[in-house]
């Protein structure tokens, strides 16, 4: 064992040191630390790590000085990094100009420094350590988060606990379900990943499982759909990739089940009701409400980064004077981002996170399966977080610096991947593929299944227009209150006070208008056999912002009775709200509550019409169509690489053949074609390197695929390497390996092998040939597996000489495992389109003899010497196909 020196002890101190380094980092960023070491206040979010401590921020700030540091050297290699994602690039830098239109400058240069710093921690990750080496640190960061929370939970459940679910080391229980879920995704990418061994990946299984557990028992629901929709992820993208058109048939019937769950048209009461939810999302609607009303304020570049939620004197007291709650951000990514950054800001994150999920698809069909399937799921994590939390461009957080470097990492392994893969081996003619699948194997497939596509987008059409007329139209009336004041004050400031007063009070009474002292007269009036939660659940009453208007919504099936309920609801709640206002102060109502405008009968329908519903039916059909038609068709194509071919059978690619070299020494490809074979010998050589005589099977898979000119090239390289051959020709059907040589046969199958006389031995020769023989003498052969095996031995003779036997089909001729029983080792030869079924199929047959399958020849292209499946058939005896498939 070589000694380390010391410049290998230097740069493995260096190594840990920065781990340790980047390892703290992720923890601090986690926020979990933060939870021990600070208390929670009122307006504490764990998303913005406690930004008025200013302890914590000398400690960002002290490590991002480390990381500036440790960037330096790397600058070149960063910022080319860096260029590979401008979308990304672009956004920061607007993060830091919007302070020039932002409402606090200020604050918005100070936010804005600390997420790029933040995201900038992601590049120093990618370039100072490889993927495998993160996504390590990763696990271990999060895992020892997650070990934290489970001792919390068990020794200090006072803290580790609370009366929502369990939050561990984390401030509310969402901020663990969240870690959590992540946490046992980064464990299953990295427990598949190549270079881990048994022991480590069942350590992160169980890793895993925990965090499940803890998942579970945070309660957090919206947490849990996210995790199942990474989890989709994971299955779209396994480890081992599946056949060509697999991958894009379970994209495409996503997209279908997308597409019917949206044509079914589930209520959103029931979909919420399954996940605990209510149908304002915890309040979270009535929000999103008031937060679009103050986009449309600034919809293209927002109100500067952060300039948006500072509090009563910022943009966010308007939405504030509407809700009967503070909240300090929008709880949706998407608007938080639009509110500060506006269209512009939206749309480049979107940008960089399609690209992102673009260069993971090419990566993993390009073989980096494990950093591709990590993109394509921390892409599906933030988006599906960011649904009900703001969590994209928060300083000092995770979120940033795993968007980060998620961004950077997987298009620098994909540059990597393409530099590296610049040249191809000789003979090796890749097909056009689309995201790695051939071309044509999408023409194929919809000319082979376009019946199958046609009947499902036709009943498509036909279930929509079922549903379209099984299902109860829903019409849905308005009716407007006006919210006013008693107060007779004629100067400026008293209006403004009276005006003042009836906003405030218009936020209290859109909560009332669905109450029973409004709806239980409602009810009891017009006769309806429902309960007062049921009849509110049809009810909805909202403010426009800024106004005193309050618009009462109701929907039902029959227009006349949704019009009627929502003027007596309107009505009724004009009677209440003064009444109210008597009984608490009991004096005379300061409010005066007004139908501004009645509601009057609907006449259309809300919701999709039925020419809507036929499209979306056809469109969904469609869809679905085309998935069956790709998982059909992926069953009957060809392997497109190496490691389909490996993991479909289990064999390795000897050589890559390019058809047009499977010609005769004297054509113009005859170099190119004996630097083919003499690569193919020495892989032959190299299986068996201590049996340098022996004899060698060449079959095929493919009944349509002639092998006599691979048999005839490795015949040829052999007697130019001086080696004693024999060639034997035992595919009956071609017959044609005595032409290719241009060498007289010596005798013929049955002359040799059977129980007729008349071979003659030419041992002086150097190449000896036994041909096919005609057709008819095929009833004479074949004699017992011992006797076949005795006489191949002496026709070797005591030389000990070389023999290679053509084979015929192994699907097509039973003979082709009769040759297989007796020779010791096997070529199997495929061409590009040889169905994957067959190849299995004839592997399954060869291995169930006694021959060893030394491996795989893929002839490239246009194949040679085909002849018709009617040709080989008539070529073959009725009893020898009968045998076929039974060894």
């Amino acid at each position: 064992m070589t000694a380390a020196t010391p410049l290998t002890r230097r740069i493995a101190a260096r190594q840990r040191s920065a781990s340790l380094y980047a390892g703290m980092v992720l923890l601090l960023l986690t926020g979990a630390v933060v939870v021990l070491a600070a208390q929670p206040t009122p307006f504490f979010d764990i998303n913005a790590v406690a930004p008025s401590d200013t302890r914590l921020q000398l400690v960002f700030l002290g490590t991002y000085a480390v990381m500036a540091c440790a960037l330096a050297p790397r600058l070149p290699v960063a910022l080319e990094i860096a260029a590979r994602d401008p979308a990304l690039v672009a956004l920061l830098v607007f993060v830091l100009a919007s302070s020039a239109w932002s409402a606090d400058p200020a604050l918005s240069i100070r936010r804005g420094v600390a997420v790029v710093l933040t995201a900038t921690f992601g590049l120093h990750l990618a370039t100072r350590f490889s993927f495998a080496q993160v996504l390590r640190l990763l696990v271990l960061v999060l895992g020892a988060t997650m070990v934290l929370s489970v001792l919390t939970i068990w020794l200090l459940p006072e803290w580790g606990t609370s009366a929502l679910g369990w939050r561990g080391v984390f401030l509310f229980k969402n901020n663990l379900g969240r870690f959590a879920g992540l946490t046992a995704v980064a464990a299953l990418v990295l427990a598949g990943a190549d270079g881990v061994v048994k022991r480590q990946r069942v350590v992160l299984q169980l890793l895993a499982f925990v965090s499940v557990v803890l998942l579970v028992g945070s309660q957090a629901r919206s947490a849990l759909v996210v995790f199942v929709m990474c989890l989709v992820g994971l299955w779209l993208f396994p480890n081992r990739r599946r056949r060509p058109g697999v991958t894009p048939s379970i994209a495409v019937a996503f997209v279908a089940v997308l597409l019917v769950a949206y044509l079914v048209g589930l209520r959103p009461a029931v979909v919420l009701s399954l996940l605990g939810k209510d149908s304002s999302l915890t309040g979270r609607t009535p929000l999103w409400h008031y937060v679009v009303q103050s986009i449309e304020m600034h919809p293209w570049v927002g109100f500067g980064f952060s300039g948006f939620w500072g509090g009563a004197d910022a943009p966010s007291a308007a939405v504030w004077a509407h809700i009967s709650w503070l909240p300090r951000h929008a709880h949706n990514g998407i608007l938080d981002l639009w509110l500060d950054l506006g269209a512009v800001g939206v749309l480049l994150l979107l940008v960089s996170l399609g690209t992102t999920v673009v260069a993971a698809v090419r990566a993993y069909q390009a073989g980096e399966t494990s950093i591709a399937r990590f993109g394509i799921v921390v892409v599906v994590f933030l988006l599906a977080s960011s649904s009900t939390e703001s969590i994209f461009l928060k300083s000092n957080v995770i979120f940033t610096t795993l968007a980060a470097y998620t961004s950077f990492a997987v298009r620098d392994a994909m540059h990597k991947r393409r530099s590296a893969s610049s040249t191809t081996r000789l003979g090796v003619l890749p097909p056009t593929t689309v995201q790695g699948v051939p071309v044509q194997f999408y023409r194929m497939a919809l000319r082979r299944h376009w019946r199958l596509i046609v009947l499902l987008t036709g009943g498509g059409m036909v279930t929509a227009f079922v549903f379209a007329g099984l299902s109860r139209p829903a019409y849905q009336a308005e009716a407007q209150l006006f919210v006013g004041t008693t107060s007779n004050s004629a100067d400026s400031a008293g209006l403004n006070q009276s005006g003042q007063f009836a906003q405030q009070r218009v936020k209290s009474y859109v909560e009332l208008v669905s109450s029973p002292r409004v709806l239980e007269p409602v009810i009891s009036r017009l006769g309806l056999p429902l309960t007062v939660n049921e009849f509110a659940g049809r009810v909805e009453a909202s403010a426009p912002l800024d106004t005193v208007l309050i618009n009462v919504r109701v929907t039902d099936a029959d227009p006349q009775l949704a019009a009627e309920a929502a003027n007596l609801i309107a009505d009724q709640f004009a009677e209440l709200a003064p009444q109210l206002e008597t009984e608490r102060s009991g004096e005379a109502s300061p409010v005066a509550v007004t139908l501004a405008r009645p509601a009057t009968v609907p006449t259309s329908p809300i919701g999709e019409s039925r020419p809507e519903l036929l499209v979306l039916g056809a469109l969904a059909g469609l869809a679905l169509g085309l998935a069956g038609a790709f998982t059909r068709l992926a069953w009957r194509v060809g392997y497109t690489d190496e490691d389909q071919i490996r993991d479909g059978v289990g064999l390795e690619v000897l050589q890559e053949v390019d058809a047009c070299l499977l010609r005769d020494e004297d054509s113009p490809q005859g170099y190119a074609a004996a630097a083919t074979y003499r690569f193919l010998m020495t892989r032959l050589q190299a299986a068996a390197p201590d049996r340098a005589g022996r004899a060698i099977l060449v079959v095929t898979a493919d009944q349509t695929l002639d092998t006599t000119s691979i048999t005839a090239g490795l015949v040829r390289l052999a007697d130019a390497a001086h080696s004693r051959v024999v060639a034997v020709d035992a595919d009956v059907a071609a017959g044609r390996l005595s032409q290719v040589l241009a060498i007289e046969a010596s005798g013929n199958l049955a002359q040799v092998f059977g129980n007729t006389a008349g071979f003659r031995r030419e041992s002086t020769a150097s190449v000896e040939v036994v041909g096919a023989g005609a057709q008819e003498d095929d009833r004479l052969f074949l004699p017992s597996a011992g006797t076949l095996r005795s006489r191949l031995q002496s026709l070797s003779g005591p030389e000990d000489r070389l023999t290679f036997v053509n084979g015929p089909a192994v699907l097509e001729n039973a003979d082709a495992l009769m040759w297989a029983q007796v020779v010791e080792q096997t070529v199997l030869v495929i061409g590009e389109g040889t169905p994957r079924r067959d190849v299995e199929r004839a592997v399954r047959l060869l291995r169930s003899t006694s021959t060893s399958l030394m491996g795989v020849v893929v002839v490239r292209g246009r194949r040679p010497g085909v002849l018709s499946r009617a040709t080989r058939r008539r070529a073959v005896s009725p009893e020898h196909r009968n045998l076929v498939g039974q060894p």
